[in-house]
């Protein structure tokens, strides 16, 4: 310490601890590097951050920037006020001694001088250096930092701001992160890519929907549209974007039940119809799944052997046998599955229409060489009963008694060039319960009652008496 001046008696200014009146007389701080000296005869005081120096004649204020100085410029300081300002550290005591002056001016790389430490411009920030003797300077900020600040405590640099690019945004813990949907693209693109979206687990660069990879591994990624889709007959669940197993009927789906077919497999002879895949008419499911057709006379069938119901207008029913047989009345028709009604002379029939195998009830018919035909004394006239003849004729085509084909010679009859059957010789009138005729006397040949001759016979030697 040196004597003549009570340093004691004086404000502390900044990190000194002492008080100067001129070259001859001085005070030292704890570093005795950092001796500061006056002008002859002048006073340093300390008012703040302000810094005077004070003569007799005149007192002037130092700039902002320096700590003590010889003039009011920032080219007169002694020393700068922030390591952010001047082009060294603090001044040496062959600087004091030789009077230098510091230019406290911003250093290069900063801004704002409108305070007394200078700021780093936007893009930039400042590191403290531990080294209280260094001076500071501005470190540009990260990539995605549009503007940023340097934290000592954790040795961090935060963002204050983010880089401006697509999906980007800063988060509640100073980090520029890329938004929800978004990831890193690159530590030097601003612009996030978007997530990949399901159901590609590996997107193309800068797409969220052009898939590199499927996130179902029995997808199929299209190396041309890099679009991933099912297989066939499987559908993608829009809740889990995974690949599930259409119905067995459907070839292509949107679900898993028989109802949600898009498509059917043609192999099994479905078609759609409203969204389920259906067997055609006439088919039915086989063991093997798939639609096999119905024996030709069903309408549809439990098995390809066994109906369940008969073409509506082919005039079949479901028989013991399991096939559709004709009904009563009907038979098959050669080259076509309908049946054909009977000839109406039949009441059944069989292979052919007017082959018969039954005949109508009451219908004077009887059944000979698969025909139906009318009994005796009946004549057919194009109708299921067959009508009577006239008495006297056994076979006839018209009711009237000269219409006969044939005559029953149990009634003693003959057929006459007339188509009559008349009474044969000797035989004359005609029984009115039995129909038949009677024998004649025998001196007659005919009559018409048993003893009224109506002709005689021939060399007989007789003669018709008309009055016997």
């Amino acid at each position: 310490m040196a004597t003549g001046i009570d340093c004691a008696s004086y404000s502390t200014i900044g990190n000194w601890s002492y008080i100067i009146y001129d070259v001859d007389f001085k005070c030292y701080d704890s570093n005795p590097d950092k001796t500061l000296y006056s002008q002859s005869g002048n006073l340093l005081l300390s008012q703040g951050q302000q810094i005077y120096l004070a003569s007799k004649e005149k007192v002037f204020t130092c700039d902002l920037g320096c700590i003590a100085c010889y003039g009011p410029l920032i080219t007169d300081c002694i020393e700068c006020v922030s390591p952010s300002r001047g082009t060294k550290g603090y001044p040496t005591v062959a600087d004091i001694i030789a009077k230098k002056t510091m230019d406290c001016t911003c250093r290069p790389g900063y801004d704002n001088p409108g305070s007394q430490h200078c700021k780093c411009p936007s893009g930039k920030y400042q590191i403290i250096p531990e080294d209280i003797d260094a001076l500071w300077d501005c470190q540009v900020c990260p990539f995605l930092f549009l503007t940023c600040s340097f934290n000592s405590g954790n040795n961090q640099i935060n963002p204050l701001t983010c880089r401006i690019g697509v999906g980007r945004k800063t988060d509640p813990n100073f980090k520029c992160v890329c938004d929800t949907g978004y990831h890193e693209n690159s530590p030097v693109v601003a612009d996030c890519a978007p997530d990949c979206l399901k159901p590609c687990s590996l997107c193309q660069p800068n797409s969220s929907i052009l898939c590199s990879q499927c996130f179902d591994g029995i997808m199929v990624l299209n190396a041309t549209t890099f679009t991933c889709t099912c297989p066939v007959s499987y559908y993608m669940n829009p809740s889990d974007f995974r690949c599930y197993a259409c119905d067995y009927t459907c070839l292509t789906c949107n679900g898993g039940s028989n109802g949600n077919c898009q498509s059917c497999i043609t192999t099994s002879q479905r078609f759609l119809q409203s969204g389920f895949c259906v067997c055609p008419e006439h088919y039915v499911i086989s063991s093997q799944l798939n639609c096999v057709q119905c024996d030709w006379s069903c309408n549809t069938c439990y098995s390809t052997s066994n109906c369940q119901t008969c073409m509506p207008y082919d005039n079949r029913y479901v028989g013991a046998s399991g096939y559709c047989v004709c009904q009563s009345g009907f038979a098959e028709d050669l080259g076509s599955s309908t049946c054909v009604q009977c000839q109406y002379t039949c009441l059944t029939c069989v292979y052919q229409f007017d082959t018969c195998d039954t005949c109508p009830q009451n219908s004077m018919r009887y059944l000979i060489n698969s025909q139906c035909v009318c009994q005796d004394y009946y004549y057919d006239v194009g109708d299921v009963v067959c009508q009577q003849c006239d008495f006297t004729c056994k076979k006839c085509d018209r009711p009237l008694n000269n219409n006969c084909n044939n005559c029953d010679p149990q009634s003693y009859r003959y057929l006459n060039n007339q188509k009559q059957c008349a009474c044969m010789q000797g035989y004359g009138y005609v029984d009115e319960s039995t129909l038949e005729c009677q024998l004649c006397n025998y001196s007659c040949l005919t009559c018409d009652q048993f003893d009224k001759c109506l002709t005689c016979p021939q060399n007989t030697f007789r003669i018709l008496d008309n009055n016997n």
